[in-house]
C-alpha cells in the first residue's frame, strides 16, 4: 500500500507541476490540482482549481465554457507531458474559445506535437 501511494503521489506531483505551467501559458492565470484527502489520496477525488487572468480562484464547476475548455486542455496536456500517448484526437475543443485563446491553444498543440500526433477537428 505504501509503494502504491508513493508511486501515485510522484505521478500526481509531476502532473500538478505540468498543469500549473501549462495553465499559466494557456490562460495567463494560475491553476493547481488538489486531492480531496491528501493524507489518503485513494479515499477521495481530484479537485481542479483555476484562476484565469483577472479572475478569482475557483473550482472548475464555476468557470465559463471557454475557461473550462482551457482548464481541461491544460490537464490533458499536463498528463501528456508526464505519460505521452502516441496519438490524440480533439474534436471542436476550440468551440468555446475566443480568437486569442484559440491561437494559444494552436501554439500548444504545435509544441506538444513534437512528442505525439494530433488530429484536431475545428469549426473555423
Amino acid at each position: 500500500d505504501e509503494l502504491k501511494k508513493r508511486t501515485f503521489m510522484e505521478a500526481f506531483d509531476a502532473i500538478n507541476k505540468n498543469f500549473q505551467d501549462i495553465f499559466a501559458e494557456l490562460s495567463h492565470g494560475h491553476g493547481r490540482l488538489e486531492l480531496e484527502y491528501p493524507e489518503n489520496p485513494f479515499a477521495g477525488g481530484l479537485i481542479i482549481r483555476a484562476q484565469p487572468r483577472d479572475k478569482k480562484m475557483q473550482r472548475i464547476e464555476a468557470l465559463s465554457g471557454g475557461e473550462k475548455s482551457l482548464t481541461a486542455l491544460s490537464f490533458v496536456f499536463a498528463f501528456q507531458r508526464y505519460a505521452p500517448a502516441p496519438f490524440y484526437a480533439f474534436d471542436e475543443v476550440d468551440m468555446m474559445l475566443d480568437g486569442s485563446n484559440a491561437e494559444r491553444l494552436a501554439r500548444m498543440v504545435r509544441l506538444q506535437s513534437n512528442s505525439a500526433q494530433f488530429v484536431v477537428v475545428s469549426q473555423a
